[in-house]
Parts: C-alpha cells; sequence; structure tokens
C-alpha cells in the first residue's frame, strides 16, 4: 500500500538479501527487463515468437569517438516495430524498444538502460511497485504473468550497485543507484528501517506530470 501523508508516495519492497534473490545474478536480472521490453512486442503483434533486435557494438575507436562525458555507451540492442505492423489500433506511434550497455571510463564500472514507449493502456506506476501486480495477466501472448520478475530484478541491481560501489575508492563522490520511469512518474529506491528494524527497501515516486499551478495545489491537496 501507498504511504503518502504530505510526502511523496512510497511503497514497501523487500527486505534486505530476501529470499526471492536467492540464485539472482547479473544476466538473470537483464533478462527479466528485457522480457518487459519483449512482452510489449509480443502483445502488439499478438504471437508467441519474436527476435528482430538490431544490435551494435561500439567497444572499438568509432565508439569511444561518441564519447562527450564520463560513460561511455558500449553495446546497444534497439528494434523498431512500425505502427501499421502493430494490432492494436488505438497505437499511433511505432513500438521502440532500446538497451545500452555503459561503461564509466574513471572507475570501470557499468551501467544498463532499457527503454521502451509503450506501456499497456491498463498500466499504472502500481503495476510495476505493488508485488504480484502486472498488466500481462489473462493475456495469452504476453510473459511475465505473475507480477515478480521486475520487483526482484529491480532489488538485486540496486543491491549489487551498492555492494560494488562500496569497494570503490571513488565512491564518495559518485553518483549511483536505480531508478525507473512510468510515463512522467520516476520510482527511485532507497532503505528504510521496518518495524522490525531490519533494511527495507522502498520505492519513492516522484510525480513529473506536466501541469499548472491549479493542478500542482490540487496533486498537493490529494496527498
Amino acid at each position: 500500500m501507498a504511504q503518502s501523508g504530505l510526502r511523496k508516495p512510497w511503497w514497501g519492497w523487500k527486505s534486505r538479501s530476501c529470499a526471492g534473490l536467492e540464485g539472482f545474478h547479473i544476466p538473470f536480472a537483464v533478462k527479466e527487463y528485457c522480457q518487459n521490453q519483449v512482452g510489449q512486442v509480443l502483445k502488439a503483434l499478438q504471437t508467441l515468437v519474436w527476435s528482430e533486435w538490431k544490435r551494435r557494438d561500439l567497444t572499438r575507436p568509432h565508439g569511444a569517438a561518441l564519447r562527450h562525458s564520463d560513460w561511455l555507451p558500449l553495446y546497444i540492442s534497439e528494434a523498431t516495430i512500425p505502427q501499421d505492423r502493430i494490432r492494436d489500433a488505438t497505437r499511433d506511434t511505432d513500438l521502440t524498444l532500446c538497451t545500452v550497455l555503459w561503461e564509466h571510463i574513471p572507475t570501470g564500472l557499468c551501467g544498463l538502460s532499457f527503454f521502451n514507449n509503450h506501456l499497456d493502456a491498463n498500466a499504472r506506476f502500481s503495476s510495476f511497485v505493488i508485488d504480484g501486480h502486472t498488466t500481462s495477466r489473462f493475456n495469452e501472448w504476453a510473459v511475465g504473468e505473475k507480477g515478480k520478475g521486475f520487483v526482484l530484478a529491480t532489488q538485486y541491481f540496486f543491491e549489487k550497485v551498492e555492494q560494488t560501489v562500496r569497494r570503490l575508492e571513488q565512491s564518495r563522490t559518485l553518483k549511483h543507484g536505480v531508478s525507473f520511469r512510468v510515463g512522467y512518474e520516476v520510482g527511485e529506491l532507497k532503505w528504510k528501517k521496518s518495524k522490525h528494524d531490519v533494511d527495507q527497501l522502498k520505492v519513492i515516486n516522484d510525480d513529473l506530470t506536466p501541469t499548472d499551478l491549479a493542478g500542482l495545489m490540487a496533486r498537493r491537496g490529494r496527498m
């Protein structure tokens, strides 16, 4: 359940190193995220099989030439499904997917970005932060029907990043973390103490929906 008051809404997730994370590793967590992307394609095309990724390897000098900061894109997987192939007549744009592997040049750390521009019509921020919620249940084309993979994969990434950065000498100056965006809403992760005094991850909702002053005051009144 979301907690709010006058503060930003937040949801409690799992305790640190919970049993659900046993057996998780980086490739498995990445697969869970990619599964969310591919699930959108399967539903859009109403098919059970799809693999039309295009790959760009930027590890060679031509990739380094793109660098404008400390983060260098190393490898990109992307795909575009034209609007005229999408079976949902309400869609008026192409479906775009993009996954990027980044390298932080000073430290050698890696980062990941996952993007797709279409969501299910019934998708809400809560669809991604409440354990067991999913927009894919009862959909004959979809994957991820139990609504647990995204929550566990995101918590795994958060704990893994935390453990890795802690070992670096530059950790005091390096900004790190895990966040995700659903429409105009952003989820940020932080630890809190549960009623049993154990570390529990929480997701804080930051609503960046464009609005005017009246809309902003109305939103604050609902908190």
